[in-house]
């Protein structure tokens, strides 16, 4: 009984000293507002909680930060009018063909290289201070809250990298710069093992970057380090289909666009998926996988400028009225030159300075995707490109005889659980047939000999004898490729039944079921 009352007495003291201590600490007025806003206020799972909350955390460390703009030094300033009248030259000029920004896995390995030659020259450049590469990376940061957070975000990003572009050719004069599309990525069970991370692209992905063409690089924020996949995600297709129905761009910027359809936010989940350095936006420009990420960004922005006008918006004049913080005005400067930030909306950069080569895509009668590092899957309901993976096993000797020696550990590993769902019958011939050209082989076309997947045909049936339910994916009108862009695979293939079910017999002629047969069939 003594030892309880004993422990009765030390419990008590212990709180007395204790509870003064627990001192309630208020959240800033700042964060308390952006978590309080009504567009988060809703039951939707998407975006995730954690990505808004990164958002306001991200909001909130601009505003503790000072407006660095007049500290910029002069050389870097006079710098970067040199590279903005790089581009006022190459506006004037008539009749010139525009550089084509590809997918960083769809260059050829010499511009790869050349690439990645073009910015390590601007890192060793000193001219500049710290150095040419980092001075572009100061300048974002330094710019801070003005060009986030509000109507100019895309704008100021665009004529960012168009800067970024001159300064490589100041290197490297054939260097273009590509695009990371990460939707090719986001299917692997782990995107941190995406090919792209490899010694050859970019290196390491978690903990400081030992390998690749930027290893071992310091920063004025200290090492070069990432720390993939501990939070964020990719883009996904969903992400993008949802930001692609709306009409405006008020509708898709800061302040006002409600989740899921806030293009900065989303944009923001890759920043925090690839970490480290990455992670924050005051540092994320020292790491190159910055410009590469953007570059995504601007190519989509693009794609959706191009639905605008078939919706009859005109790009050039959709100013958001509601632009947010007062540095978001149209008329206020954009901090690059003498250029405003309603100078961002103009066509002039995507009709003569540079165009887009569109992300890479498959189907079944073309079941490649244009490079070595990606394959064409089948699995997601319809044909989809996905990256290669790496293994940390040794080398196998792989049947991929067109992929280079280097690269025979890389085979594509997707997530699990994803079904594998079968290539239809009526594709497998044309499957067959092309990669057999790709072989230097051909096939007849209707040949009785087994097919890809080593099954014979049993009696070599023709096309006129096959489902006749069945619909040429191949042959689909521009309104059918909305269509499989708009379904996913159980939505699609409910489609397709609703929409090919047989009239009845007696309801078609003969001679037009015939043509009708005929017309679907035919080659």
């Amino acid at each position: 009984m003594k030892g309880l009352l004993w422990r009765f007495f030390l419990l008590v003291g212990l709180i007395c000293v204790v509870y003064p201590d627990i001192i309630e600490i208020r959240v800033a007025r700042e964060l308390e507002e952006c978590f309080e806003q009504r567009r988060f206020d809703t039951n939707q799972t998407d975006p995730r909680y954690d990505n808004i909350h990164g958002y306001c955390i991200q909001n909130f460390r601009w505003h503790l930060q000072e407006h660095y703009w007049k500290n910029i030094t002069m050389e870097t300033s006079n710098w970067i009018e040199e590279l903005l009248r790089i581009s006022n030259r190459k506006v004037r000029k008539k009749r010139q063909s525009l550089p084509v920004r590809k997918e960083y896995r769809r260059l050829t390995d010499q511009e790869r290289a050349d690439y990645h030659r073009a910015i390590n020259m601007l890192k060793r450049d000193t001219t500049v201070k710290p150095n040419r590469y980092d001075a572009l990376g100061l300048l974002h940061q330094r710019r801070g809250d003005d060009v986030h957070h509000g109507a100019g975000f895309l704008g100021f990003h665009r004529v960012l990298l168009v800067v970024y572009e001159n300064a490589l050719r100041q290197k490297v004069p054939t260097v273009t710069l590509p695009y990371w599309d990460s939707r090719l990525d986001q299917p692997l069970r782990d995107p941190t093992r995406s090919i792209i991370w490899s010694p050859q692209f970019l290196g390491t992905m978690r903990g400081r970057v030992i390998n690749g063409p930027f290893a071992f690089w310091q920063t004025p924020a200290g090492p070069l380090v990432r720390n993939g996949g501990q939070e964020g995600e990719l883009f996904t297709y969903n992400h993008i289909r949802a930001v692609m129905t709306r009409s405006h761009l008020e509708e898709i910027s800061e302040p006002h666009a409600p989740p899921p359809f806030d293009f900065e936010i989303r944009h923001g989940d890759v920043h925090q998926m690839v970490g480290g350095i990455m992670a924050p936006a005051e540092t994320a420009g020292y790491d190159p996988v910055f410009f590469l990420h953007h570059c995504f960004v601007d190519y989509l922005w693009e794609v959706f400028r191009r639905s605008q006008k078939e919706k009859g918006v005109d790009p050039t004049k959709d100013y958001p009225r509601r632009y947010g913080p007062a540095a978001h005005a149209p008329k206020e400067q954009m901090g690059l030159g003498r250029l405003l930030n309603e100078h961002g909306l103009s066509d002039m950069f995507t009709s003569r300075l540079y165009t887009y080569e569109p992300s890479p895509t498959c189907s079944y009668r073309r079941p490649t995707c244009g490079s070595n590092y990606l394959t064409c899957e089948f699995g997601f309901g319809r044909p989809q490109c996905v990256t290669l993976e790496m293994l940390s096993t040794t080398p196998t000797q792989s049947s991929r005889s067109n992929i280079p020696l280097q690269w025979r550990q890389f085979v594509p590993q997707l997530q699990t659980g994803v079904p594998r769902s079968p290539v239809p019958n009526q594709f497998r011939s044309a499957l067959a047939r092309a990669q057999a050209r790709q072989q230097g082989n051909t096939l007849p076309n209707r040949a009785p000999n087994p097919n890809q997947f080593g099954t014979p045909r049993r009696f070599g049936r023709t096309k006129r004898q096959a489902d006749a339910h069945a619909i040429d994916g191949g042959r689909l009108t521009q309104m059918g490729q909305n269509i499989l862009s708009q379904f996913g695979g159980n939505q699609l293939s409910e489609f397709i039944r609703n929409k090919t079910k047989p009239l009845p017999e007696k309801a078609i002629p003969k001679l037009y079921k015939q043509r009708h047969h005929k017309r679907i069939f035919s080659k």
